[in-house]
């Protein structure tokens, strides 16, 4: 069975839940709601939503004060997750 790894609100997961309906053996994984070992999923799906947070950034940001309000649990998750996965597992 496939895992999937994601960071769903729980105001979205309803739509996800239709969305992935037709594929029962997809597991999706949801880091909003506990920690997700990225090195045992099959894939990373990473959607939309608010800015990232500044700080997660790693680029020039001319003007920060036009990003949306970021969503700094989410942005960590996915940095500490991804600063922790072997590079070969990122490719």
């Amino acid at each position: 069975m496939p895992n999937l790894a994601s960071w769903i609100r729980r105001s979205d997961e309803k739509w996800f839940a239709s969305f992935f309906r037709p594929y029962p053996t997809i597991k999706v994984r949801n880091a909003a709601r506990a920690p997700v070992a990225l090195a045992e999923m099959d894939g990373l799906l990473l959607t939309g939503g608010a800015d990232i947070a500044p700080e997660f950034l790693h680029q020039p940001m001319p003007d920060a004060s036009i990003l949306e309000k970021p969503d700094r649990p989410r942005d960590s998750s996915i940095h500490l997750t991804l600063a922790a996965t072997p590079v070969s597992l990122i490719q």
